[in-house]
Parts: C-alpha cells; structure tokens; sequence
C-alpha cells in the first residue's frame, strides 16, 4: 500500500515549504504547522536556549521593555506638622524605561538526509515530526553559538564562523559588565580583573569572585539562585574537584556528582559552546554569570524549506531559511569574563 503523504512528494520533487504556527500563509507554498515543535527540538537540544526566553517575532522587530523604579516609588503625603503636601519634583519617583529589540537577521541552515531516513516515517504526521526533531537538533548548536558568540568585531572571512558571527552582536558582546583576566598594554592603567591561572590551589574562585562583583548588587540580591555561572568543562571540573576535596557533606555530593555544583547559591553548568576553538578563537574564551530568563531570543513565524536531491548518493540537500535574533531584558543583569583577552583602553562616554 502506498501512502499518500503531500510533503514527502514535494521534497522529493525538489519543491519547497515552510515551517509555520499557523496556517495562514496566502502565498500557495505549502506550510507545515510545526513550528512549535521545531523550536522545541531547538531549545531541548541545547542547555543555553532552552532556558532563555523565546519569542515569536511577527513583525521587523520585537521591542522587550524593562521599567526600573530605581529611587523608589513612596514618598511622605503628610509633612512634619501633619499637614498635606504637594510633592515636589525632587521627591518624584524615578522611573526609567529602557527598550532593547529583537531584530531578526536571515540566517542559512545546510544539512543532508538520506532517503531511508524520509522513507521509514511515510505516514504524515510521524514524516513532519521525524523532519522537525532532525532540523530542529540539527540547527539548535549552530544557533546557540551564533547567539553567543555574534561580534560585528569579527571580520567577514573564509570559515564558517567568522561569517556568522560578524554580521549581529550576541549575548556575550552585549553584556552589560565585562571583565578581563589580562591586563592591556599600559597595565597600570588597564589592570587584570582577575587572575585566570588555572594551576592555581583556589581556582576557580578568583574567577567567581570576580563575576559577582562586576553586577551591580541590586541583581543579585535575593536572586541568587535564579542566576547561573556558565564556564567550560574545564572550570567546572576544576571547581568540582575543588569542592569535592573538602571533608564534608557537601564535598561527598560533588565527588559523588549527586547534587548540583553552586557557589554562593549560584549554579555552576558548563557550556560545550565555551569549548568550540572555531569560534573562541575568534572572540575570546568566555565565562559568565547571567540570568537565564534575563537572555531573549526569538525568530520570525516562518522557516522556508528548499530541497534538492543527489540520487546517485540517495540523499536529500535541504536548506533551512530562518530569521533570528537575540538580546538581554536588562543587559545590565549580566557580566561576562574574557579569561585570555586584554583589557581594552576605556572607551570615552
């Protein structure tokens, strides 16, 4: 028995669609509604996207606004002798509204499926399900960096990565607060934030001491635990054997890897991300101490699909276009730690 399936015929024909929410595009190109589930895949697949936020962009752009009360809003509405008072501009609540905005950038995905992969998955809901889990997988590394690691910085060359990362600024870029393990060129002037020695007997904990104190105290009060240290494996495993030398409970977890790493009710979670040469090289190795829900990312409602086929080979070229972008509620929530980067001369305001 053959089984009638629309999407499998159009990719073997070399035809094209698009991933989408809702089925409402006016165009004739055929849409698949599973772009709920591509973004899924997407943010199950990778550790830093799926606890950020998401957003769906529907138009050029996505403002995301903060409101900071920062010299309170309660003022007095009696003054000394009881009396009514008028409350003067000096006493007015500070309010200060800040706007940061997701503005998606076309971004190109290539990946090849060979056709048993298509044919052992003919009936159609299983087929759209069996195509979002291996774009979606296949995408979610790719974009964890690119929202990362993107650096207008980084000239346009002949890798792969420094033509992702120059066009937009990510996460670590746009940091608020950045700190540096080299001091620049006038060390008196531009001093090392922190001593990023690994052989040290205390290491990590310069580098954490300094992560905390780069973010101004109102973040971190009461939220400690809302936050995350993300570093390579090889700072977590540095502070895992710290911990784990200590002749205590809490020693016996981390040697025993039962609970979760935290310093100072912080966790600690590496980053496979902070470990990829092709793009540390670029940019710096980086560590960070963030919020998580604090980090946005977002992409437009649509994803067009284009297909070709190599039949001597059985395999399927697909080419995934998609919009993106990332960016910080508060930018100012976040610091980031440059372990082998010069600190830069300030720049002036």
């Amino acid at each position: 028995m053959v089984v009638k399936n629309e999407l499998y015929d159009l990719i073997m024909s070399g035809g094209s669609f698009k991933i989408i929410d809702v089925a409402d595009l006016k165009d004739g190109t055929l849409g698949v509604e599973k772009l709920a589930q591509f973004i899924r895949v997407v943010r199950e697949s990778s550790n830093i996207l799926g606890s950020a936020s998401f957003k769906k962009i529907n138009k050029d752009s996505l403002a995301i606004s903060r409101v900071d009360m920062a010299r309170g809003i309660l003022t007095p509405g009696r003054d000394s002798s009881g009396a009514k008072r008028a409350v003067p501009d000096a006493d007015r609540a500070g309010v200060d509204i800040s706007t940061n905005s997701l503005v998606p950038k076309e971004l190109i995905a290539e990946l090849f499926l060979d056709y048993d992969t298509l044919e052992y998955n003919l009936e159609q809901a299983a087929f759209e399900s069996t195509l979002m889990d291996l774009f979606g997988s296949a995408a979610s590394e790719d974009l964890e960096r690119y929202f990362l690691f993107a650096d207008t910085d980084v000239t346009w060359g002949t890798s792969q990565a420094e033509k992702l990362l120059s066009v937009n600024d990510g996460w670590l870029k746009t940091a608020g607060n950045q700190i540096y393990g080299l001091a620049g060129d006038n060390a008196v002037a531009q001093p090392a934030d922190f001593d990023p020695d690994d052989e040290a007997s205390d290491w990590p904990i310069p580098l954490f001491k300094a992560l905390i104190k780069a973010i101004p105290k109102k973040y971190l009060a009461g939220q400690r635990p809302n936050f995350t240290f993300l570093v390579q494996d090889e700072v977590e495993d540095a502070y895992s054997d710290l911990v784990a030398a200590r002749p205590t409970a809490v020693g016996d977890s981390a040697l025993l890897g039962k609970d979760a790493l935290t310093y100072k009710r912080i966790p600690v979670q590496s980053v496979a991300s902070f470990d990829d040469d092709a793009y540390t090289s670029l940019t710096g190795t980086p560590a960070m101490l963030t919020k998580p829900s604090n980090m946005y990312w977002g992409t437009k409602r649509s994803i067009t699909v284009e297909n070709d086929k190599d039949i001597r080979l059985r395999q399927l070229f697909n080419v995934l276009s998609l919009s993106g972008d990332c960016t910080y509620e508060d930018e100012n929530a976040t610091a980031v730690a440059w372990l082998d980067v010069k600190k830069p001369v300030p720049t002036s305001p």
